[in-house]
């Protein structure tokens, strides 16, 4: 124990090595908790297991066993060990606060809030109980009550790492970068390898253009985490590494679901978003007069705009996200058939031949640079003289496609025209248009119309 509090974590671990023969439960929980504590979560997992095998009922035993599983990412026997605690050792508020984090890690929101609540109820100032309620909140989609405990727990404990970097995400998402930036730089001074901090910072820095301290929060979050993608996605945007092929599905998929709240209102009313009123015009041109019962797939449904335009034509509508919140605003319109979490690749390959009429993709290869694995995709599931209409950003580069700094891909004409060609597509209508506003430009775009001419008998 004195090793312990000295932070001698080796020199406590080896004496405590030397008593595991007394099959002491305390010795092994210690050790458990030495282990944990020095990352070694596998060692710590069976020095725990043996700590509760030797003494079943203690509480405490169990919820630190059950903090190990939720740090291995063993979500199922996590949960089983907090409650199982509880059943011990009944109101315990700090394993109802850690309960509550691990119904999060398994999507149980509605359930980590009522157990949060329970703990609340108990110890109102409860930072930890606050910060993981606001986290349930937001996955939820109750973005300004996730913010308000955000900003209690923050008030309670001003160096408190995780509510910093979460209330600047939210300052973040509700487009108040000047007010989010202040809370990661004090996440920061307080846990400077804090991994969110520093990327949410990054990307803050890198919209005002500060590339050379953006850089740094993400070559500072690889050397701790050589896999983060999105952190590697950000320095072929800054134009340090050279473009990756797609933006990484978990970068795309954070992004809405941070912006869902707000999107429509944001993209369409602030930034004059057009593609959706373009793709409608043009597909309807299209279109012979008696078409309708159409089998329709959207691709990158978000919250519906696109396929709001074509329910009076359609037989079937189904849409496909990354964004789990996206979905849930898709799913309030109440005119979607079916509606998909997935990469619109992956969905696509799933898919039977000549399934759709018409596919829709408004806003979607912004995300996706190389188009040549979609085109062939998209050409088998549509039908003879199906239609195909998506919108992208128009590129005068060299390249087929290129990564701008938007985070946001944009692709030549020919390159379209190439892909259409090659997959048995053809390009039956384009128009040049003005995609949206940006910092006060004209984003260039284009919206094409393709279709499948009939196949050989």
């Amino acid at each position: 124990m004195q090793l312990i509090q000295a932070r001698d974590l080796v020199a406590a671990r080896q004496v405590l090595e030397t008593a595991t023969e007394s099959c002491d439960a305390e010795v092994f929980g210690l050790l458990g908790m030495v282990c944990g504590m020095s990352g070694d979560f596998p060692a710590a997992e069976s020095a725990l297991e043996r700590a509760v095998a030797l003494w079943p009922d203690a509480a405490a035993l169990r919820n630190n066993l059950a903090c190990v599983l939720r740090s291995l990412g063993k979500r199922t026997r996590a949960e089983q060990q907090f409650r199982e605690a509880l059943r011990l050792r009944p109101g315990d508020t700090n394993t109802e606060v850690n309960l509550g984090g691990a119904l999060i890690d398994s999507a149980k929101y509605a359930e980590a809030v009522d157990v949060l609540r329970a703990a609340l109820a108990k110890v109102p100032d409860h930072p930890e109980a606050l910060n993981n309620l606001g986290t349930a909140l937001r996955q939820m989609g109750r973005a300004a009550e996730a913010a308000v405990c955000y900003e209690k727990a923050v008030r309670l404990r001003p160096d408190y790492p995780d509510a910093l970097v979460n209330l600047g995400m939210s300052r973040l998402f509700e487009n108040r970068p000047d007010d989010a930036e202040p809370c990661l730089r004090r996440a920061l001074a307080g846990a400077p390898d804090h991994i969110g901090a520093l990327y949410y910072l990054g990307f803050i820095l890198h919209k005002r253009n500060a590339h050379t301290e953006s850089e740094q929060c993400f070559r500072r979050i690889l050397a701790i985490n050589p896999e983060h993608a999105n952190a590697a996605y950000f320095l072929s945007v800054i134009g340090v590494n050279d473009a990756p092929p797609r933006s990484p599905a978990d970068y795309v998929q954070e992004l809405f679901d941070g912006y869902a709240d707000n999107f429509d209102e944001h993209l369409v009313g602030a930034l004059g978003y057009s593609a959706p009123g373009v793709m409608n015009r043009m597909v309807r041109i299209a279109l012979d007069e008696s078409s309708s019962a159409l089998d329709i797939l959207d691709l990158g449904c978000g919250t519906g705009l696109c396929a709001q335009y074509f329910t009076d034509i359609a037989k079937t509508l189904t849409g496909v996200d990354l964004s789990e919140r996206m979905l849930d605003k898709a799913r309030a319109l109440g005119i979607y058939d079916h509606l998909s979490q997935d990469d619109v690749s992956m969905f696509l390959a799933r898919q039977g031949s000549t399934t759709c009429d018409l596919i829709l993709a408004g806003d979607v290869f912004i995300y996706i640079g190389d188009l040549a694995p979609v085109f062939p995709a998209c050409a088998r599931v549509l039908r003879d003289n199906g239609l195909m209409s998506f919108s992208i950003e128009r590129s005068s580069d060299e390249s087929p496609y290129s990564l701008r700094t938007s985070g946001r891909y944009a692709q030549r004409p020919d390159y379209i025209s190439g892909l259409a060609r090659a997959s048995g597509l053809r390009v039956l209508a384009v128009d040049d248009i003005v995609l949206r506003e940006e910092f006060g430009d004209d984003i260039a775009g284009q919206v094409y119309v393709l279709v499948r001419d009939a196949r050989d008998k």
